[in-house]
């Protein structure tokens, strides 16, 4: 379950992101709804974040939240920064996410090998669907303006 970044004041009376609300995250998605699987967050270089929360502050609430995973997706050269704050932050909270982390990876099946023949069938089904949503004269517009592939058109 991804938690986006959005304010809901039934839940908060405060601005306050959806990701770092114990009160979305645990209390209503894991306590109310008896959710258990894996709950990540949104991208934690949006605005909603940036402009609110200090790299340490936003790991810290995302984890407090109930949140396992915390994706960061432009600031790469801060992971080691990240593994540090968690290295500062209580080990029950890690432990939960951790184990929701190892829980979820035992579901996962291993990927169906590659098929170009299967490939090439849903990019032409993803085609006629275009054609159908907006005409065949605009989606060759939207092809050639976008240059999609070769693979992608119709």
């Amino acid at each position: 379950m991804m938690i986006c970044h959005g304010w809901y004041p039934c839940f908060e009376s405060q601005p306050t992101p959806a990701s770092v609300s114990r009160r979305i995250v645990t209390e209503l998605l894991r306590n109310e709804f008896g959710f258990e699987g894996l709950v990540m967050t949104d991208d934690l270089d949006m605005g909603a974040i940036l402009i609110r929360y200090r790299l340490d502050e936003t790991i810290r609430l995302c984890l407090e939240a109930g949140n396992d995973i915390m994706m960061l997706c432009h600031r790469v050269p801060e992971i080691e920064t990240v593994q540090r704050i968690l290295g500062t932050l209580p080990s029950d909270q890690i432990e939960r996410a951790q184990q929701h982390v190892r829980e979820f990876k035992k579901n996962l099946s291993p990927p169906e090998q590659f098929s170009e023949n299967a490939f090439q069938e849903i990019n032409r089904e993803i085609a006629d669907l275009r054609a159908a949503v907006i005409g065949e004269e605009e989606a060759g517009r939207v092809v050639r303006e976008r240059q999609i592939s070769p693979v992608e058109r119709f």
